[in-house]
Formats: C-alpha cells, structure tokens, sequence
C-alpha cells in the first residue's frame, strides 16, 4: 500500500471519525480491504441487478414465504 493511501485514509478518519490511525495500523486493513474489493468486482459483473427487472422479481417471488405469494 502506498503511503500517499495511507494517509488519505488516516486523514478521512481524523476528520469524519475522529479517530486516529498510524499507517502501520491502516496497512493491513487496506489490504484486506483491497484484496475484497477486487473480489467483489470480479463477482459482481453479473448480479440479478444488472439483468432484467422481470428476472430480479422472478427470484425475489421463489424467495417470499408462502403467504405473501398470489
């Protein structure tokens, strides 16, 4: 992680959070947050969102208990 995120991320915490990290401290943290993001990017390329309405109301009828169901 470069020093220059680090310390964006440090300074954002001060500000908005009040909560002050080292860069050692937010290390780690960056990585891992990192490591997730470009998961999600890669798994989310093809969510129900990004289909058709018809196909997103389909799965959220399969999911309602039998009650809600017409």
């Amino acid at each position: 992680m470069e020093n220059k995120n680090t310390n964006n991320a440090s300074s954002w915490l001060k500000r908005f959070n009040s909560l002050e990290r080292t860069e050692d401290q937010l290390f780690h943290t960056a990585n891992t947050t990192q490591s997730f993001c470009d998961a999600v990017s890669r798994t989310a390329t093809d969510t129900m969102f990004e289909r058709e309405p018809s196909q997103f109301f389909s799965l959220l009828h399969e999911l309602a208990p039998e009650s809600l169901k017409k």
